[in-house]
Formats: C-alpha cells, sequence, structure tokens
C-alpha cells in the first residue's frame, strides 16, 4: 500500500511538472 500510494504522488508530481512545462512552452510560443 505503501509503495503504490509513494508510486501515485510520483505520477502525480511527475504529471503536475508535465502541465508547467507544457504551459511554460505554450507562453514562450506567444
Amino acid at each position: 500500500a505503501n509503495i503504490k500510494m509513494t508510486l501515485d504522488i510520483y505520477t502525480h508530481i511527475n504529471n503536475k511538472n508535465k502541465e508547467d512545462a507544457i504551459n511554460s512552452i505554450s507562453q514562450l510560443n506567444i
């Protein structure tokens, strides 16, 4: 259960970072 939770948190953080990166790239392409 702990490993699953850790993976879920890691995946969530990873997805958030990906969204932030995509948003940053989008802003550069004004």
